[in-house]
């Protein structure tokens, strides 16, 4: 058995996590306000109230549920507060799997720093009208609870996740990638972790027991459809190019975390059998349904936003190899070119401040791996004499 195996991530962590995102999220409240009701907003308060909006909103009811149960008179409130709550869970999602990956301590901060500052919990501290928040929050402890096999704790967290959005069942290609190998064991567990979630994604669509009728539905594979939200995607882009429109939109979504993330990717499809390698390939089997997401017209601006476990972990990992001095250099400078690549897409125009946060990211990280090589290079002699 693995090391990795018997891993027990402390309170401690888990309280720092929690209590970081709790005041990056006061933080943010205090500086930008309120969320305006704007877009899919508006459609999920009507639903708070009880009006039954178009689908696919109709059938994302979980937030707008506690919302206006909690709050019936002002629902945005609710709206606030769920956002709250499922923001500092992310956060402690990432640092949870980051235990996981028997992550150091200052690793597993530097995760909570990259998320706090992604899009992904930028936009959830921004836009807390949507259902995005708790989403993404119960998808970050899928992940958890499936790299640690607590397959009772994510058939709950999928079944009620999937009330809220259909994102709940991504997790999917992550259990059966870290269950694979096991045979004919493997699909009892897989009817015990999915078909509660599968019985109410059906009885939420088929059945009158939401709204008193049945429900209305939309074609997500039509391609009229898709081209028409496509156009909707690049016309608040500015652009009416899909390929560039996707990129800016990929660039935005992660920044510079990319980049590091590559790097550890790499290394992990070329020594897959490691158990660290394992976990870490299962959780980007997230890109395939997010890839599907994509393709059908989602968002693009939030499309990445399921990515941000795989990607913020393959970051933090790719710069264990670095000496203490240089670490720190390097995860500062990403933490802030990727808060500044975030924020451009609320301080327009976007080009000069994402091309100025890359540049001085990818010069910081090219004299990073410089002296990191330099300093390969004069130990090497050490080594040789010591060895002769």
């Amino acid at each position: 058995m693995s090391r990795l195996d018997t891993v027990r991530p402390s309170l401690v962590g888990l309280f720092l996590a929690a209590a970081a995102a709790t005041v990056s999220w006061f933080l943010r409240w205090w500086l930008f306000g309120s969320a305006t009701p704007t877009g899919d907003a508006g459609m999920y308060l009507d639903l708070a109230r009880g009006i039954e909006p178009a689908p696919p909103w109709s059938f994302h009811v979980l937030t707008p549920w506690i919302a206006g149960t909690l709050f019936p008179d002002q629902p945005a409130r609710g709206f606030l507060l769920v956002g709250a709550v499922s923001f500092v869970g992310a956060a402690a999602a990432i640092e949870r799997v980051l235990a996981l990956m028997d992550a150091s301590g200052r690793e597993r901060a530097l995760g909570v720093a990259l998320f706090l500052v992604s899009s992904t919990g930028a936009m959830m501290a921004r836009q807390y009208l949507l259902v995005d928040a708790l989403s993404y929050c119960l998808l970050g402890w899928s992940c958890v609870w499936a790299l640690q096999g607590r397959d009772l704790r994510l058939a709950a967290c999928i079944a009620v996740g999937v009330l809220n959005r259909e994102t709940a069942l991504f997790v999917a290609p992550v259990w059966f990638w870290i269950n694979r190998g096991r045979g004919g064991a493997i699909v009892p567990r897989a009817v015990g972790v999915f078909l509660p979630a599968a019985v109410l994604y059906l009885v939420l669509h088929h059945t009158p027991i939401l709204f008193a009728h049945p429900p209305a539905h939309l074609n997500y594979l039509s391609p009229q459809g898709i081209a028409q939200l496509w156009r909707a995607n690049l016309r608040w882009l500015g652009t009416s190019h899909r390929a560039y429109g996707f990129a800016i939109c990929v660039v935005m979504a992660y920044g510079p975390v990319w980049l590091l993330a590559t790097r550890s990717t790499l290394a992990a499809v070329r020594e897959p059998s490691a158990i660290r390698s394992r976990r870490l390939l299962a959780l980007w089997t997230l890109a395939a349904p997010t890839a599907f997401a994509l393709a059908v017209g989602v968002d693009w601006r939030r499309g990445f936003q399921p990515l941000f476990v795989p990607v913020i972990t393959s970051a933090v990992l790719s710069l264990r190899s670095c000496a203490p001095s240089r670490w720190w250099v390097l995860a500062t400078v990403t933490v802030v070119a990727t808060a500044a690549v975030t924020e451009a897409w609320w301080h327009p125009p976007m080009g000069p401040t994402v091309v100025v946060s890359l540049t001085l990211w990818a010069l910081t990280a090219a004299g990073v791996s410089w002296a990191e090589e330099v300093a390969g290079r004069s130990r090497a002699p050490g080594r040789a004499a010591a060895l002769s």
